[in-house]
């Protein structure tokens, strides 16, 4: 009934059992459009309604399809009155003027956001007040919903009702996980809404009120007069209200909670109705609730000049709600005296779904309220949303109605603004697609009244629907979307005063987009394409990191400490990559590699991307800095969005080098070993964490060199766990003190005996990783074993970890393995068997882990 399959609309984690209903038995997708509009002569020479035939024995829905203009009655109900925003709309226009869509207000040919006031919270008074129920029939959710009720509601200001036969206060305003402390009986929907009344009553009329009703279930206590008795309860009395739903599963009471919202709602009338748990599950209320918490702010009317659109079948309105999506005839407006200006930037899929979205619910509302002009004012809506899709295609040159664009890379790549704007139209084209159909059926006839009550509750809350791709948002905990917006807010600032230099870089550009880093730093469009970011998930698949191929092997635990890596494979037979290149923006397959051939039927697989660079482009450094940027490459190393950990770009590049040391000399070797320099050195090389390990490293080597628990390891260098990253815990991983010993003697800071003693030290913590993690099969790795030594071998396994400890240097390490291994075992039946210990395998060990390559 609303154009969104079941699939779709199912959150994620919900209870794998369950398997969502298709939107209408028996009617799977793809559906039939409907017949075409019959038009009529008017005496006033315009267009009769619409007239769509529906079969009684079918239902038909209307497939995603080009939106065509829709023909217009001669008089379009509601013309002059009061605006479904609350605003004050201009002086009716006379009905021959309002009838036709072009001679109706103006054509939407500009698009905006109203400002909200700065400081709003602290302009008025606010109350929240929770209207929830505590029936029988809430038994199964009561867990998830105290549980999110107490996270998220604001706890000053706040009085909660619960009910069942009779509401009560919560004078703790937190919910306890056992139903019976609030409820358990029937439902009295009416009682409830008498209490919140009486606190309403209570409050100041400046005061701003948001309401947030949760329900199940009927009412089962007013023998069938609800709607008569509710006459009785007295709305927002003068005061500020805004009202949402919060509806769980079939039983929800649609029409009666509509009612409810109409007659307390005064607030900006896109503020959602109602967010719908179709499937209830932990997730599920997690993200409703974390999609209502926007909605718990204030906002107030602004002054608007000139008059512009908020609903297209209503006169343009002066008063506007701060945070409302207008249509202008002009760019040029004023917001309380001061100047805003409109701009085609502005016209984006995000501002078009978020205008069609208000459509869609005042519709919906007005279908629920039985208004007569309905299918009118819908087909007025059609008009206007078919003039911001061309005004959208001109702006953008996407057409929504059109086929599905494709991801803009290789020759087609025309820059960071034009592959975020796609990205953003894919993942929003369904949505306007659906908003759009859910109109023609409101012109149809086909209205949410005439729905069933949960058919009728899909229908209203559509617009609160998350795609997978917000959901994966919402639910990142490392990473919040909060922390993110600050993250690209930082960085839009400090993009805007770096200074980039005209010189070009020497750094290779990608094989794919033909673009270099810093070619795409200086992308004219680069800061307006920020704009389409809205989450670390549209960074990661808009912004390409460019750089030598790699395969990395990615142990377990990476995801906490990307310290876990290994570098497999440096692909010579591509100089340079880009990261969009690996990442899958559509489709079920989410990997981030990709096959690249080699030549004469070879090929390799290459999973993460090393960005390099020469000492010329240190002018990118305070990007290259940036934990935005951090948060890219975090992906790049461990595949996961939902941290960011700022040394994860040091582990790649420790991992390299580990990588390149033990590789025969060669020109290619010896040009990536100075652009890891160089690379270090301009983005860490004024990092305090960075420069107080490596003066730890001088002056207490082996401190500095030893390994820290797992538990110490997880989350260094991430927002969650920063301060594990202290020099005095010791190194993350052999690779880091390695890089920093290269970084000390390519600056001729540390004298080669310092170097030999640090080398010691490293070799040491390698022995004693060999013996901690492998036991005997560690053991061997670095000593070679001969003749019977399975039970002499695990006796000297088990003193040489006693010991190691205690040994600081190399030759005691030497000494310890011969003093422990080097013996005779002489079995039971008396013959001698010798066990022979070639501690030669030890130092040979030292050139496994490429340590003497170092020094030279």
């Amino acid at each position: 009934h609303c154009g969104v399959p079941g699939e779709l609309r199912h959150e994620e984690s919900c209870d794998v059992r369950e398997v969502p209903a298709p939107v209408l038995p028996g009617h799977p997708l793809p559906l039939s459009p409907p017949p075409p509009p019959t038009a009529t002569p008017s005496s006033s020479a315009t267009l009769a309604s619409p007239v769509h035939t529906v079969p009684s024995d079918t239902t038909t829905l209307v497939s995603p399809s080009a939106c065509s203009m829709v023909p217009v009655p001669t008089a379009v109900a509601g013309a002059g009155g009061a605006s479904l925003d609350g605003s004050s709309p201009e002086p009716a226009a006379a009905p021959q003027a309002a009838a036709h869509p072009e001679s109706h207000g103006r054509l939407p040919l500009w698009v905006g956001q109203v400002p909200v006031r700065e400081q709003e919270m602290a302009c008025c008074r606010l109350k929240y007040i929770g209207v929830i129920d505590a029936s029988g029939s809430m038994q199964s959710y009561w867990k998830d919903v105290a549980a999110m009720y107490n996270q998220y509601m604001p706890k000053t200001d706040l009085t909660t009702i619960t009910f069942d036969s009779r509401p009560r206060v919560c004078e703790t305003n937190v919910l306890t996980s056992s139903l019976g402390a609030h409820g358990g009986g029937t439902t009295d929907i009416l009682k409830a809404f008498q209490l919140m009344d009486e606190y309403i009553e209570k409050e100041p009329m400046d005061c701003f009120v948001t309401v947030l009703f949760i329900s199940d279930g009927q009412d089962n206590c007013n023998q069938g007069q609800l709607e008569q008795k509710m006459q009785s309860l007295r709305g927002n009395q003068g005061r500020q209200v805004s009202f949402l739903c919060l509806g769980v599963q079939s039983g929800f009471p649609t029409f009666i909670s509509m009612q409810l919202r109409e007659r307390y709602h005064n607030a900006q009338s896109s503020i959602p109705a109602l967010f719908l748990v179709e499937f209830a599950s932990e997730r599920a209320f997690f993200n409703k609730f974390e999609s209502m918490k926007p909605y718990f702010s204030a906002v107030s009317r602004r002054i608007v000049e000139p008059a512009v659109e908020v609903l297209p079948w209503e006169p343009p309105a002066r008063e506007v709600f701060g945070g409302a999506w207008v249509t202008s005839a002009t760019p040029n407006l004023t917001v309380d005296g001061t100047p805003l200006r409109l701009t085609r930037e502005m016209v984006t899929t995000r501002a078009v779904g978020e205008l069609f979205r208000g459509y869609v619910q005042a519709l919906d509302l007005l279908s629920v309220s039985k208004d007569p002009g309905l299918p009118q004012k819908a087909s007025v809506a059609l008009f206007h949303m078919e003039k911001i899709l061309e005004l959208l295609k001109t702006c953008t040159g996407f057409d929504v109605m059109g086929d599905a664009p494709s991801v803009a890379d290789g020759p087609r790549w025309q820059g960071f603004r034009q592959r975020a704007m796609t990205n953003d139209l894919i993942h929003r084209r369904f949505w306007i697609r659906g908003y759009i159909d859910n109109v023609r059926l409101v012109a149809a006839g086909q209205g949410a009244a005439e729905l069933n009550e949960w058919d009728a509750a899909k229908r209203i809350g559509l617009g609160t629907l998350l795609g997978r791709h917000l959901q994966r948002a919402l639910a990142a905990k490392g990473l919040t979307s909060e922390l993110f917006q600050q993250l690209k807010q930082d960085f839009t600032t400090v993009y805007a005063s770096t200074a980039l230099s005209g010189a070009l870089s020497s750094q290779d550009g990608s094989v794919v987009t033909l673009q270099n880093q810093k070619e795409v730093f200086l992308d004219p469009g680069f800061a307006s394409g920020l704009g389409f970011i809205h989450s670390q998930f549209d960074l990661v698949e808009a912004f390409p990191l460019v750089g030598l191929p790699l395969k990395l092997k990615r142990n377990e635990g990476c995801q906490d400490n990307p310290w876990l890596i290994q570098v497999k494979l440096i692909a010579r037979a591509h100089k340079a990559i880009d990261s969009l290149a690996l990442v899958k923006v559509e489709g079920q397959d989410r990997s981030y590699r990709i096959v690249l051939p080699v030549g004469e039927g070879h090929s390799e697989e290459i999973n993460s991307v090393l960005p390099l660079f020469r000492a010329e482009d240190r002018d990118m450094a305070s990007l290259l800095c940036h934990p935005l940027y951090h948060v890219v490459m975090t992906h790049n190393v461990t595949t996961f969005v939902d941290s960011l950990h700022t040394d994860a770009y040091l582990a790649l590049l420790a991992a390299a080098f580990v990588h390149l040391l033990p590789q025969e000399p060669s020109t290619w070797r010896a040009e990536l070993l100075d652009q890891l320099y160089s690379t270090t050195g301009i983005v860490y090389g004024g990092d305090p964490v960075f420069l107080d390990y490596q003066r730890k490293l001088i002056e207490r080597p082996m401190e500095a060199t030893k390994e820290r628990s797992a538990a110490e390891r997880a989350g260094c260098g991430s927002t969650n766990a920063a301060s594990s990253c202290d020099a005095n815990k010791g190194c993350a991983d052999l690779s880091q003190p390695m890089l920093h010993l290269f970084m000390l003697l390519r600056e001729r800071q540390a004298e080669p005996k310092l170097c030999r003693t640090i080398l010691g030290s490293l070799f040491v913590q390698y022995f004693r990783r060999c013996l901690r993690e492998g036991g005997q099969l560690g053991l061997a790795s670095v000593v070679e074993l001969t003749g019977s030594a399975e039970q002499e071998g695990q006796a000297a396994v088990q003193q040489c970890v006693a010991e190691l400890p205690r040994k600081f240097h190399l030759g005691e390490v030497r000494q310890l393995v011969r003093d422990t291994l080097a013996g005779t075992h002489t079995p039971s039946h008396g013959k001698a068997d010798k066990v022979a210990v070639r501690v030669e395998r030890l130092c040979a060990a030292e050139h496994k882990v490429g340590l003497p390559a170092l020094l030279a």
